[in-house]
């Protein structure tokens, strides 16, 4: 049996079509993850700032408060 370099690099059409068939696989599955990831990622972000802001807004309103009392009781000396 005589073997040459060019029986390794036959490709059989169903080889091929198997092997890119897995690659869109691979690909679909890592798109879907990587959007989940994302739209996760993307949620935990707008909590957080909307905590924030519902946190600076209590702040400035305490201020705001905190600055009354201490004029009434300077007034009240």
């Amino acid at each position: 049996m005589i073997c040459n370099h060019k029986t390794f690099l036959k490709l059989h059409p169903v080889n091929v079509m198997f092997y890119h068939f897995e690659l869109q696989m691979a690909g679909a599955i890592l798109l879907t993850a990587m959007l989940i990831g994302g739209i996760t990622m993307w949620v935990r972000r707008k909590r957080a700032q909307r905590q924030l802001e519902i946190q600076d807004e209590f702040d400035s309103i305490t201020d705001k408060d905190i600055g009354k009392q201490d004029k009434v009781g300077a007034h009240d000396m």
